[in-house]
């Protein structure tokens, strides 16, 4: 059996910008919207947290 891949996105968001985000998303369901497609994502504060966990290789793994 063939594993599917999956994908992450990472990235740098500050908190204004994921709460901004929540707001979307929920002005989306108010509308009677279909909300977006889903996408595994993992966010931190800034870079130095960012690579603090997720070494310079394993970046450029990904």
């Amino acid at each position: 059996m063939k594993k599917k891949k999956r994908r992450i996105l990472v990235g740098v968001q500050s908190g204004r910008e994921a709460a901004d985000e929540a707001i979307r998303a929920w002005k989306r369901a108010e509308q009677g919207l279909a909300p977006e497609e889903p996408i595994d994502r993992l966010f931190f504060a800034d870079m130095t947290t960012l690579f603090r966990y997720l070494s310079p290789k394993r970046v450029e793994l990904s």
